[in-house]
């Protein structure tokens, strides 16, 4: 039994340590400039699907974020 115990505790550690290496590779594409408008948003997308589950504040950070890089490109998001 507490076998099974470590091996659940390891397993939970590790999916949430792949999470969050997804989680900051998804906010280093929303910082870079170079890229195309639509891998950006969805990045945002993404960012606010999580955040609206895990953190409320960081989701409107992030959507306030997203409104300023609209209005910046003048998209139809804004």
């Amino acid at each position: 039994m507490r076998q099974l115990i470590y091996v659940f505790f390891f397993l939970s550690a590790s999916l949430f340590a792949q999470q969050q290496r997804t989680i900051d590779s998804i906010k280093l594409i929303t910082q870079e400039e170079k890229r195309h408008d639509t891998i950006i948003t969805d990045s945002y997308d993404y960012l606010l699907r999580y955040y609206k589950r895990n953190n409320v504040d960081s989701c409107l950070v992030y959507f306030q974020r997203l409104k300023a890089y609209s209005d910046k490109n003048e998209s139809d998001l804004g």
